[in-house]
């Protein structure tokens, strides 16, 4: 799915669908265009190789998702979307083969997920009902600084004190519960919550009244007594008491150990942490690909790090956050301030930097592609032109943009656009631009992007639908 969220009412709801619907749009449209009968299992036995570009990577793509993501109502909709669309291409758009380069892969083009081979257009741009990604931008693209928190860095006593209130108000959650509190547990297929163990892959805080070893700590406490240092198992001091042949042993020991009474997780010297001190918060945090750990932490080291910006330990508290936003009106009040803040300050910032250079409208549309191509929507289509279409763009902002949306941790400002070379056009024929910042990936744990999230009268900025 092209990572645009053009022409929408909404934001994109991300998820499990999001590769199902990526497979199935974009492949089946690709299909529409070589036929209205074509289908997958036609596509993956070759028959249909000539005219595809990158046959062999193409079929190896369409033949892995064909067990977890095929969906044949969807793929059936698109094949046909696909074909109903080729009958109304522009004269000379689609001259020969077609490709397409698999779920998640990131497009051949700078704007195509279906890619044209030939013909004066690059390819299609499909947006079906959900998808990978909206369009992510740099903030800087729009006048803000480079690197860390925008809303730190434009408000930054705001910010601390948010940030550190709801730091507060979750470690007294976790002090009022006898056991690990966990914002949003996991659950089965039917809705059914799972139990956890200590090391799940989960974002959970535990208030720790007492100095105590985990299960597997007490277990092992005994078989590594020789190796212990004050009472703690502590891997850094290990490390540097042991020399490698004596951590390999400890290490062999603490294997053979969890085999024999079948402990799944295994307390490798890694720095994985089984005893943890009175008056600490223990933290389940990380993700995948970077791995997932618990570690405990004071309060003046959960605060010291929060000061610093935005951290993956901090996730639980961005997760709390948005769970008590809902009910805490006290909450509200920070929340409100903040990003009342911000917004002033950001609306100069944005309108400054737009005023300086037109060209970054073009960016933010993806107008600034040589060729023309074709964006594709379940009900609608349209012909963006390119700079060597021969239809001649200046974008120019209608007016400033104003007040924000407020949408729960996000903000949506809205930008108004016209093609100036557009015969005829006033001030009242825009199109509108969203621009939605928002921290797509963990509260407390990244910083915010800047998504483009729909764009409404494309029209009036030279889009023609077909």
């Amino acid at each position: 799915m092209r990572a645009y969220e053009f022409l929408s009412k909404g934001p994109i709801k991300e998820g499990a669908s999001s590769a199902e619907t990526q497979y199935n749009s974009e492949l089946g449209c690709m299909l529409g265009l070589i036929g209205a009968d074509a289908t997958v299992e036609e596509l993956i036995e070759g028959k249909y190789d000539e005219l595809i570009i990158n046959p062999n990577d193409l079929k190896a793509h369409a033949n892995n998702g064909i067990k977890k993501l095929y969906n044949e109502k969807t793929m059936n909709n698109w094949i046909a979307r696909g074909a109903a669309i080729k009958n109304n291409f522009p004269e000379g758009a689609l001259t020969g083969k077609v490709g397409w380069d698999g779920v998640g892969q990131g497009n051949f083009g700078d704007v195509a997920d279906v890619v044209f081979e030939d013909g004066t257009h690059s390819g299609i741009s499909i947006k079906d009902t959900t998808g990978i990604t909206l369009t992510n931008k740099s903030p800087t693209i729009i006048g803000f600084e480079k690197g860390g928190d925008i809303f730190q860095k434009l408000s930054p006593s705001h910010w601390e004190e948010w940030k550190l209130k709801i730091i507060e108000k979750v470690l007294e959650k976790a002090e009022a519960s006898p056991t690990r509190i966990i914002p949003r547990p996991p659950k089965d297929s039917k809705g059914n919550l799972l139990s956890a163990g200590g090391s799940d892959k989960i974002r959970a805080i535990q208030y720790n009244k007492n100095d105590y070893y985990d299960k597997h700590g007490e277990e092992l406490k005994t078989r590594l007594e020789p190796y212990i240092s004050n009472g703690i198992i502590d891997a850094e001091v290990l490390k540097k008491k042991l020399d490698k042949r004596q951590l390999t042993k400890v290490n062999g020991a603490i294997v053979a150990f969890a085999k024999e009474n079948e402990i799944a997780d295994i307390p490798q010297l890694d720095g994985s942490a089984h005893w943890f001190p009175g008056n600490t918060y223990t933290l389940w945090y990380g993700k995948s690909g970077s791995g997932w750990h618990r570690t405990a932490f004071s309060k003046e080291q959960i605060e010291d790090i929060a000061k610093k910006g935005n951290n993956v330990t901090q996730r639980v508290f961005g997760d709390w956050y948005q769970e008590m936003i809902l009910t805490d009106k006290e909450i509200a009040t920070w929340h409100n301030k903040l990003f009342e803040d911000f917004a002033n300050h950001a609306i100069d910032t944005m309108n400054n930097t737009l005023a300086k250079d037109s060209k970054i409208l073009n960016q933010l549309l993806q107008m600034s592609e040589a060729k023309s191509y074709l964006y594709v929507t379940p009900e609608k289509a349209y012909d963006v032109p390119g700079t060597e279409s021969g239809i001649k763009v200046k974008l120019q902002q209608v007016e400033g943009i104003t007040k924000p949306e407020v949408d729960g941790v996000s903000q949506k400002f809205y930008v108004r656009v016209q093609n100036a070379e557009k015969e005829g056009i006033d001030e009242t024929q825009f199109a509108r631009l969203e621009l939605y910042i928002r921290y797509a990936n963990g509260l407390f744990a990244s910083n915010p992007t800047l998504r483009i999230q729909s764009l409404e009268n494309p029209e009036h900025l030279s889009w023609t639908p077909i």
